[in-house]
């Protein structure tokens, strides 16, 4: 039997809500891509480089808006599908397909 204590309660965020917070991402990203090209410099791997880069805007920004990063990286990535800048479905066709 479960205790409604061992629960994991997993908050559900508005659509705008995730929309302002890509907004921020994307305005807020460049300065971690200032850091990313100082590690660069420094002869380090550059695709995993931009991932670090990448993943300290997720966990500098997200606590700004009171979430995880592993939220704001999937709404920036969803985000990305819709603009047909990265493959997969897009939101629509993801509401589509449990409708």
């Amino acid at each position: 039997m479960i205790l409604l204590t061992q629960i994991k309660h997993t908050p559900s965020y508005t659509a705008e809500f995730r929309a302002r917070g890509v907004r921020l991402f994307n305005e807020q990203r460049s300065e971690y891509r200032c850091e990313f090209k100082l590690v660069r410099a420094r002869g380090l791997n550059d695709l995993g480089d931009h991932s670090k880069a990448l993943n300290a805007a997720y966990q500098a920004i997200a606590p700004k808006l009171g979430c995880a990063p592993d939220s704001l990286r999937g709404w920036y990535r969803q985000s990305e599908r819709d603009a047909s800048a990265r493959n997969g479905p897009t939101s629509e066709e993801s509401l589509d397909q449990w409708s």
